[in-house]
């Protein structure tokens, strides 16, 4: 399947360049002439790399990379920016842009830009799935020499502890019949963390769930999480499809709207083999607590 590019610019010289130029290399390209056009396509579109010219009237490629973030898409950016302009540019790749080109731009000088940034977003995307994975494949082989229950959990709250961006961790387990989930083993920020608290937040049933720090009950943990720096609890559900384990927790360093789909599926796949794990875990009966 075609990667889809949108490339946005409020000259339609570059539009039609840029479109023709990226379809001759086998891309599904859009266009769109300013940003509010450009909003509008991906509320209801589907893209793998956005491209924007970064001087705009109304609303200029910063402003739209900053609406994109708040809607949650993990794009990669490219930044098309004139001569002279060397600052700009700079902003754009401190707001998370992967690459920038200046006008006037040949064909090649765009295609070889999307090609890398295309790549590099690969590449993320990977190592946030070997980042969980190699200590993964190591715990499934304890969990075959007979691994207890409280052994494989303290083990993934120290693998989830060890995320980039991570202050805290715990893993929050559901006996079969029990309406409250215990929290058997914490980390980090979330070592005060106890169900009663979690009791008011949205359940991570059948995805990710992701709230801010702020609006964990519990005057004391809450006041812990802000001084350590803790800005977003994300959660996601540990089952397999027989059985719903509970869920595990982390506590990130990052705000809500900067929680990207590369970290989003480092945690899922994170649950999934947790689940996995405690499927086959031998003693399957709940302690008090594992702590560590």
């Amino acid at each position: 399947m075609s990667r889809r590019v949108l490339v946005v610019d409020d000259e339609p010289n570059v539009l039609n360049f840029c479109a023709r130029a990226l379809e001759l290399k086998g891309y599904a390209v859009q266009t769109a002439s300013s940003g509010k056009e450009a909003l509008a396509l991906l509320a209801t579109e589907k893209f793998d790399l956005l491209a924007t010219d970064i001087r705009m009237p109304e609303m200029s490629g910063l402003d739209l990379m900053d609406r994109v973030s708040a809607m949650g898409l993990d794009l990669p950016v490219i930044v098309i920016t004139g001569m002279g302009s060397l600052e700009v540019s700079i902003q754009a790749l401190r707001a998370g842009a992967i690459d920038f080109i200046t006008k006037p731009f040949g064909r090649n000088d765009l295609v070889d830009a999307v090609a890398r940034a295309l790549l590099q977003a690969r590449v993320a995307r990977e190592r946030a799935r070997l980042r969980v994975l190699a200590p993964v494949l190591d715990l499934s082989r304890r969990v075959r020499e007979g691994a207890g229950l409280c052994e494989v959990c303290q083990s993934l709250v120290k693998l989830a502890l060890g995320q980039p961006g991570a202050l805290g961790a715990a893993i929050l387990l559901e006996e079969p019949g029990e309406d409250a989930p215990l929290a058997i083993a914490v980390a980090g920020v979330l070592e005060g963390l106890t169900v009663l608290e979690t009791s008011s937040l949205p359940a991570a049933r059948d995805s990710l769930a992701v709230w801010p720090a702020g609006d964990i009950p519990g005057e004391d943990l809450r006041q812990r999480l802000f001084e350590q720096g803790a800005r977003t609890i994300v959660a996601a559900p540990m089952e397999t499809p027989d059985r719903r384990f509970g869920e595990i927790w982390m506590a990130l360093e990052w705000l809500p709207e900067q929680f990207d789909s590369h970290y989003a599926e480092a945690v899922a796949i994170l649950a999934r083999h947790a689940a996995n794990l405690l499927a086959n875990v031998r003693e399957v009966s709940l302690p008090e607590a594992c702590g560590f």
